[in-house]
């Protein structure tokens, strides 16, 4: 008979067997440790990284209740270290399989308002990203439509209403089409 313990992971809660608790635990704190960032901001990806991991626990529960060690492996492998490395932390394969050999499926790009490369409001330069093309051709483009009849603006303005502003680092990995891994999530968070 295993313990459980239930415990808030990015404001939700879920309930773990004793080994899962002490695996996340584990990698959590590895995980502050490997940060090269000042108190603050490292505070921001934590909490940034326990929100991730929260999701991933959902997708991954399927209506079973309790959190078990086989799906803190696979998150924690999916999601790895800030620097890149694999986390390695000598779980035994007692705890059952699937520690290698993961694969996770390449995201879809999503649609965002770039901050990072914005004159106004980040809508030409989150096409430009989503489309795969330079940020210059998509607003030569608006600016001919903008001459043409106004449609331009009016176009502008839609998208502007409608498209999130990637503002978190795991947004701005969904609009690169990258994995939110804990080393690409770093990359975007020092562009906050």
């Amino acid at each position: 008979m295993k313990k459980t313990i239930t415990a808030a992971v990015g404001g939700r809660n879920f309930i773990f067997d004793e080994d899962a608790y002490d695996a996340l635990k584990n990698y959590l704190d590895k995980f502050r440790i490997a940060l090269k960032a000042p108190a603050a901001q490292a505070d921001e990806i934590m909490e940034e990284l326990e929100m991730r991991i929260g999701d991933l626990f959902k997708e991954e529960l399927f209506g079973r209740e309790v959190v078990d060690i086989k799906i803190v492996r696979k998150i924690v492998m999916q999601l790895g270290m800030p620097d890149g490395s694999e986390p390695s932390f000598g779980w035994s394969e007692s705890h059952g399989s699937g520690w290698t050999g993961q694969t996770v499926s390449a995201p879809q790009k999503k649609l965002f308002r770039n901050p990072d490369d914005r004159i106004f409001g980040g809508v030409c330069s989150g096409l430009a990203v989503f489309f795969n093309i330079d940020t210059s051709i998509v607003r030569i483009l608006f600016l001919i439509a903008l001459f043409l009849g106004s449609a331009g603006f009016w176009i502008y303005l839609a998208f502007w209403i409608v498209l999130p502003l990637a503002k978190t680092p795991a947004e701005k990995c969904a609009m690169y089409g990258m994995s939110p891994t804990a080393e690409n999530m770093n990359r975007f968070h020092n562009s906050i």
